[in-house]
């Protein structure tokens, strides 16, 4: 019985990789200019900047939402030939279900009277998804992502001893 329940948990586990790969490589390079309502149906919900704004690139990770799917993008700025802003580039996505439970997306920028640590030390531009402990002030990550840059990926953070305020 053990190893029926193990099989069924790895083919679900496979199917539920497969498509959240598939979802996100639809949206990876994708390029667009206007930030609030997108041609293909996606609305950005709120954009926060990575790094320097005044150094060119510029990257952000964007919150956007279609249909029943909530999703973070790693974009970068482009440019046209004489170096003018002109929209921004998917890099990579991070994709949820919309959540009847009470989770939210988050993100954290630099800067911000809000973080993540770990050990005390703060995890710069933490992003992912969780509760809000309002008796507690505090938010539970369930899952947490930090951009790399040098790989223009979404790097999976462990929640192990992270705390969130």
């Amino acid at each position: 019985m053990k190893s029926k329940i193990l099989i069924l948990l790895v083919v679900l586990a496979g199917a539920n990789f497969t498509y959240s790969q598939a979802n996100r490589s639809r949206y990876i390079g994708y390029k667009y200019s206007d930030v609030i309502a997108l041609p293909n149906g996606v609305k950005v919900v709120g954009v926060w900047d990575i790094g320097d704004p005044d150094r060119s690139p510029v990257y952000e990770i964007a919150s956007v939402e279609k249909g029943k799917k909530d999703m973070l993008w790693l974009t970068v700025t482009t440019e046209d030939s004489t170096g003018l802003l002109n929209g921004w580039k998917v890099l990579d996505v991070l994709s949820f279900p919309v959540s009847a439970k009470g989770d939210v997306i988050f993100f954290y920028p630099a800067g911000s009277p809000n973080s993540c640590m770990r050990s005390g030390k703060v995890i710069p531009y933490a992003a992912g998804v969780g509760r809000i402990v309002r008796n507690q002030s505090v938010f539970r990550p369930s899952k947490l992502w930090v951009p790399d840059l040098a790989t223009k990926k979404f790097k999976p953070v462990s929640v192990s001893a992270i705390k969130c305020e």
